[in-house]
């Protein structure tokens, strides 16, 4: 009974023993040798029967202790060996006992939007991008991208509305709805005049003459039009692209009519330089001095004038980035411009009198057509100024083209009454038919606009824009103003005045080819969408 009881002691007394031998020596007491107490020892003598190991023997082998560490980390139970174990980092050289260590803190985690190769914004690894080597358009160079990481104290760049500038737009594109003024069409004399007094012929105009139809305001200078533009970058830093814009004005007409229900006489004055042969008097030496008596007191008459307009044009530019800063930029424009200009002037009368030697009233029409038609085809070169303030931005539009202007002029005339019915009155045998000239113009536009953002990549503007286009063709200055009379036509039964015909060296009327300056401009509402 007591040998078990024994043994039960021994094996608590070794057990006891051998963790004091592995706490701390304390001053206190005499440090107990470790053969004593069961260590192992190492030693060249063979190890004896009684020596055993702790150690599983799937355990890894533990990494090497560095300088200054004390205690190894172990390895969970189960690792791999070829698992690499964290080292812990040593203490600061000055860190006591009881010192919590904070370790040095990291690099941010938040990384800023980046531009890669693709177009679109990406929110995370930067990526090299061909026309960013960084992946960013920073600044640093003559020519910066859209500066993504500017510094976000530059009031109202960044946030919502730096995307608008941002390089994550390819493409481009407005509409724009123009309101504009025109130039008018005129004509060297008033289209119709009328008075309350009987037209007596070789007199001058009776009393009381006033224009029906006058020489200006036969079109309307307000006009209504419509432009559509857009374009592409070939790089996400936006540093060279593609622009192009095509806008219209009209098409518009006008009509004026003067009438006369036989209270009035009405007429068309025109000019008369050929010598009368007697008995026919002497024209006034006034100018207009004679005219071609639609209806007199007493009979009824109509003179219609219709004109017509419309204008169009076309550029296509090479878009080089030139300077920029945080929401400012300033790019060159190089390509080519189109414009085409087509004009009408018709005038038209219908009579009905009675002639002095036939016994029933005759009623005879008349027609005279001036058409122009304009096309210039020039090279161009510009600036675009664009400045960014928070959602609010101004740009500034520069260009001017330099070319050749193409103009066409179709004179047409027709009548029902008289021996030769393919001409009208300012339409004769002298210049009927279909002209063509060219000169050299130049074509300079102008435009401001103030924008507003109202979402990411949207803004709306409104702004104004100046077009001048010199040495165009209106219809209107096309007329010749002086008639040879003896080409004039008259219904049966009327009495035809005698004159000596004009020198062929000196015929009338002629194509007056005559070139003026043309100038658009006015207000335009748009809106711009990048994607």
């Amino acid at each position: 009974m007591m040998r078990p009881i024994y043994a039960g002691a021994v094996g608590l007394s070794l057990g006891l023993g051998g963790a004091f031998a592995q706490s701390r020596p304390v001053s206190l007491g005499r440090p107990i040798p470790a053969a004593e107490l069961g260590r192992p020892v190492v030693s060249s003598a063979a190890p004896s029967a009684f020596q055993t190991t702790s150690y599983r023997s799937e355990r890894p082998v533990l990494p090497a202790l560095n300088p200054g560490e004390s205690v190894p980390l172990l390895a969970p139970i189960g690792s791999s060996p070829q698992e690499t174990l964290p080292q812990p980092r040593p203490m600061p050289s000055d860190g006591t006992p009881g010192t919590v260590v904070t370790p040095p803190a990291s690099p941010s985690t938040t990384t800023p939007p980046t531009y890669g190769p693709l177009y679109g914004p990406s929110y995370g690894p930067a990526q090299v991008s061909p026309g960013c080597p960084d992946g960013h358009c920073l600044p640093g160079g003559p020519f910066v991208g859209a500066c993504p990481s500017c510094d976000p104290g530059i009031p109202g760049y960044s946030g919502f509305w730096q995307s608008f500038n941002d390089v994550g737009n390819q493409f481009y594109t407005n509409f724009d709805f123009l309101m504009w003024f025109v130039p008018d069409i005129n004509t060297p004399l008033p289209l119709a005049q009328t008075s309350p007094n009987p037209f007596t012929f070789g007199a001058p105009f009776p009393a009381g003459t006033v224009n029906a139809i006058g020489s200006t305001d036969l079109i309307s200078s307000f006009r209504l039009g419509g432009r559509f533009g857009g374009g592409l970058w070939f790089d996400p830093c936006h540093r060279n692209g593609l622009d192009a814009n095509f806008f219209f004005i009209g098409p518009a007409s006008r009509d004026l009519v003067a009438t006369t229900n036989g209270a009035n006489s009405l007429w068309r004055p025109y000019i008369v330089i050929n010598q009368p042969i007697a008995p026919t008097p002497a024209p006034p030496p006034q100018r207009p001095n004679f005219a071609d008596v639609v209806a007199n007191v007493g009979e009824i008459g109509t003179v219609r004038v219709r004109t017509e307009s419309f204008m169009l044009g076309t550029d296509a530019n090479y878009r080089r980035r030139l300077l920029e800063s945080c929401g400012h930029f300033t790019d060159l424009l190089l390509g080519f411009r189109y414009m085409h200009l087509n004009e009408s002037l018709t005038i038209s009368e219908t009579g009905t009198s009675t002639p002095p030697n036939g016994p029933a009233p005759i009623t005879a029409s008349l027609t005279d057509r001036f058409e122009t038609t304009n096309n210039f085809y020039g090279w161009q070169f510009g600036l675009l100024v664009h400045k960014q303030w928070g959602p609010w931005s101004a740009d500034l539009t520069l260009k001017c083209a330099l070319g050749p202007t193409s103009s066409i002029v179709d004179i047409s005339g027709s009548n029902d009454f008289g021996t030769v019915r393919n001409v009208g009155l300012f339409a004769q045998a002298t210049n009927i038919g279909r002209w063509q000239s060219t000169a050299f113009s130049v074509v300079p536009e102008v435009g401001v606009n103030l924008g507003y953002m109202i979402r990411p990549r949207m803004r709306v503007h409104i702004g104004y824009n100046g077009l001048y286009w010199s040495n165009i063709m209106q219809p209107g200055n096309q007329i010749d103003p002086i008639i040879d009379q003896t080409q004039v036509q008259f219904p049966p039964g009327f009495p035809v005045p005698a004159f000596q015909p004009l020198s062929p060296a000196d015929p009338h009327p002629v194509v007056q080819m005559k070139r003026s300056n043309y100038f658009a401009h006015g207000i335009n509402l748009g809106l711009t969408i990048r994607w």
